[in-house]
């Protein structure tokens, strides 16, 4: 499960727009949004990209089970 709420923390933290993540990680403005909000879960390649935009491991933003 993806940690919705640190992606929206470390977005907050940064300054990072939804916009310019989208543009950064190649999705759509509505598509990091859903994410950032906990509706849509991104693929691996995504999730990886937004990892290393907002400068953390996959792993803080992925939820142990």
């Amino acid at each position: 499960m993806v940690k919705h709420e640190k992606i929206a923390q470390l977005m907050d933290e940064q300054g990072i727009t939804c916009q310019a993540l989208a543009d950064e990680v190649g999705v759509s403005t509505a598509m990091v949004s859903m994410i950032r909000r906990g509706l849509k879960t991104p693929s691996v390649e995504v999730l990886v990209r937004i990892a290393v935009r907002l400068k953390v491991g996959v792993q803080d933003l992925v939820e142990e089970k």
